[in-house]
């Protein structure tokens, strides 16, 4: 309605001041531009007439809907974009948590273990000399029975032979067997 309008009154003004559009001296009739204008208005008219217009206007109308999807399609993409990006810097942040607290507990494990193993190296420095100590004490006792046997030894054979050179002049060699057997017993 509103183009029709104008269309009618874009043809009262080319009719009404023929002097606007003339070129010259000619009637408005028999000007060139006069009739080509008129023909562009009838075109219009059966154009309008014909549903050309709304067949221009639903098509753009579809593009702009079209468009207009594609926009709502982009923005959601982009919004669930956005979330999935929220959601991989949490998941980091909680990956990152977690390395923290594993990288805590085994410098909290490392002191415990280096602490066990310093300990459990004193205790087996203490046990190592507690068995030095006690193969040592061992020794000088196996060592001290030794000795004391060799001079027992030693003094047995001393006295034997004290006791035989002065048995063989009182003749008591029998008497002086038979200790020597009892000493010899006895250590």
């Amino acid at each position: 309605m509103k183009m029709t309008r104008i269309l009618s009154a874009g043809l009262i003004a080319a009719l009404a001041a023929p002097s606007a559009f003339a070129a010259g001296s000619d009637p408005w009739y028999l000007n060139t531009t006069h009739w080509a204008f008129l023909t562009l208005i009838i075109f219009l008219l059966l154009v309008w007439r014909l549903g050309a217009f709304k067949a221009i206007g639903s098509a753009l109308d579809s593009r702009a809907d079209e468009i207009q999807r594609e926009l709502d399609s982009a923005q959601k993409l982009r919004e669930e974009a956005s979330a999935m990006l929220k959601e991989a810097e949490r998941r980091q942040q909680e990956a990152a948590d977690q390395a923290d607290a594993i990288v805590r507990q085994a410098e909290a494990d490392a002191k415990a273990m280096l602490v066990q193993a310093d300990k459990d190296l004193t205790e087996m420095v203490a046990r190592r000399e507690a068995q030095v100590e006690a193969r040592i004490a061992r020794a000088e006792e196996e060592a001290t029975r030794a000795v004391k046997r060799v001079a027992a030894d030693a003094a047995t054979r001393a006295a034997a032979d004290l006791v035989r050179s002065n048995a063989d002049k009182s003749s008591g060699a029998d008497t002086f067997t038979e200790a020597l057997g009892q000493v010899k017993s006895a250590l």
